[in-house]
């Protein structure tokens, strides 16, 4: 590690990736809530755009108001953009100063999914039964009303881990074991089946033409990106507990349960 920085507020949890010598961070849920850049070398603030922030949970569940979103980059019309899914809305940053390029409302006050992005359409979701929405990324300002496509408020299941966008379709895989295809262009829902048993906080992932994503049971489920119909393809069973999404590498998958890292590859 080469350099560090405390926290004193507690409830800031940093949710970042990176961006050539930047590192972008999301820090939240409550009071002090802000989306950040900071540089790789030593840490030291770039930019900082402020959140209104809101309660952190420390008052009971029904408190909770906040994002654990993820960041992500994007090119939109030849620029690079951050986007972040907040309370209540998605906002696009400039990646050099931080400057909020536009705005879409939409969301309800928990979000833990990142955005998605394919063919210049956006597609981010909220937490607890929250609405999810598509928009058409660009512009300037507040861009609800000429931008979204779909705003679905109903209906829709607890959403932990981000979904997996496969032609003009997104794959989720939901916390109530719920897998769910969704047109992008007009979130229109094509199916919904139950997956094996086992809560999902955990991302799909794409490799070839198979998504694989974990339960808290440590089994791996695989399915099959299919617009048709859920494909259940294999279940493969660890039996240690995981929250995490697996990872893929020169043809290994790597998962880390709460007891070990594992390395799998096909012999």
């Amino acid at each position: 590690m080469i350099w560090g920085s405390s926290n004193t507020s507690g409830a800031t949890v940093p949710h970042r990736f990176f961006l050539g010598d930047k590192i972008i961070l999301n820090c939240g849920p409550g009071e002090r809530t802000f989306v950040t850049a900071v540089a790789a070398a030593d840490g030291k603030t770039i930019w900082q755009m402020d959140e209104p922030g809101g309660a952190s949970g420390e008052k009971g569940p029904t408190e909770w108001l906040g994002s654990w979103s993820t960041p992500v980059v994007t090119r939109v019309s030849g620029r690079d953009l951050i986007l972040v899914s907040l309370p209540q809305h998605v906002n696009a940053y400039n990646p050099e100063d931080g400057k909020i390029l536009w705005t879409c409302d939409g969301l309800d006050k928990l979000v833990y999914t990142s955005p998605v992005i394919s063919d210049g359409i956006v597609v981010t979701m909220g937490g607890f039964d929250g609405p999810a929405l598509g928009l058409k990324a660009g512009g300037t300002g507040n861009i609800t009303a000429p931008s979204r496509l779909w705003h679905v408020t109903t209906k829709n299941p607890q959403r932990i881990g981000t979904g997996v966008v496969v032609g003009k379709h997104l794959y989720m895989a939901n916390e109530q074991h719920i897998a769910q295809c969704i047109e992008v262009a007009t979130g229109k829902e094509f199916w919904q089946a139950r997956m094996p048993e086992g809560i999902i906080w955990a991302s799909p992932v794409l490799a070839g033409d198979r998504l694989y994503v974990t339960n808290q049971n440590g089994t791996t489920i695989v399915f099959r990106p299919n617009p048709e119909k859920f494909e259940l393809i294999a279940e493969n069973r660890l039996g240690e507990q995981s929250n995490s999404t697996i990872a893929i590498s020169d043809g290994q998958i790597f998962l880390r349960t709460f007891e070990h890292l594992y390395c799998i590859v096909e012999k």
